[in-house]
Formats: structure tokens, C-alpha cells, sequence
């Protein structure tokens, strides 16, 4: 869409730009996961081929996802997070060794995964189905707290 000229075009690629930015200086708070459960470093590649095709009968073929079958990419966002929601494990140490060392406990009401999106349907989607999903404008707050308390 960034290559459009028009003016979803433009919005796209300052979108791409914020992102690129926000990995670049807080990749120690962010993860990037592909819709196959690969992790991503940064932004370099963007492409991803998603078979839409119902998943074969052996779940031990995809084990990642065998519960269902994506119908459209919300589903294969969707997916996504709700597989982070679910095997969730605390980096804390990863990110603050001092956190440990000082014992902090990372608050109760913490969302462990959120996804963020612009897509109102997609964050109201997300939500029906227990997920913490917020917008742009929410997570520039929540970064902007984290350098501040950082």
C-alpha cells in the first residue's frame, strides 16, 4: 500500500516508518512474530505467502495453529496473538536484570500480549475473544512511560 501515491499510500508508509522506529528503539519491549510462529529481529522482511486452505486432518502437522483454519487475516492476526496469549513466558530478566535482582513483580492488571491495530473491527474482534488489543495512540503512551520509567 506505501507505494500508492494517494493519501492511504502516504498513511501507510509513515505507519511503515513509526514502525520501523518503534523496533529500532525499543526492540527490547516488542516481538515480532510471523503468522507461522517465527520471530523476526526487525522489519527487513515484510512478506509472508498464508495458505487459506483448510489445515490437513493430522494437527500434528501445523501444531502451531492446528485448531482451526484462517479464513481472512484477521484470523491469521488473531491466531497469532491468541498463541502468545497462551504460551506466554516473562522476559523480564531478559529486559531488566534488574528487576530481578530487585525483586519487582510486574503488576497484576499488566497485559502480558496486546495487539495494536488500527482497525476498529480487528480491536473489537480481538476483545470478544479475551484479547488486550489498543490502538496506535494508547501504545505511544505506554512506550512514552516505559522510556520515562525506564
Amino acid at each position: 500500500m506505501k507505494r500508492n501515491e494517494t493519501p492511504l499510500g502516504l498513511a501507510a508508509s509513515e505507519v511503515i516508518d513509526y514502525l520501523e522506529q518503534a523496533v529500532r528503539t525499543h526492540s527490547r519491549y516488542l516481538k515480532i512474530q510471523t503468522s507461522r510462529g517465527n520471530y523476526l529481529k526487525d522489519l527487513a522482511i515484510r512478506n509472508e505467502s498464508i495458505d487459506f486452505a483448510p489445515p490437513s486432518l493430522d494437527p500434528s502437522s501445523d501444531p502451531l495453529f492446528s485448531h482451526d483454519y484462517a479464513r481472512n487475516m484477521d484470523d491469521v492476526i488473531l491466531r497469532a496473538v491468541s498463541w502468545q496469549k497462551d504460551h506466554f513466558t516473562s522476559r523480564l530478566g531478559l529486559v531488566n536484570p534488574r528487576a530481578i535482582a530487585e525483586r519487582k513483580k510486574v503488576p497484576s492488571e499488566t497485559a502480558q500480549v496486546v495487539l495494536v491495530t488500527f482497525d476498529r473491527n480487528l480491536r473489537l474482534k480481538a476483545r470478544a475473544r479475551q484479547l488486550d488489543a489498543t490502538d496506535e495512540k494508547e501504545l505511544k503512551k505506554v512506550l512514552e512511560i516505559a522510556l520515562i520509567a525506564g
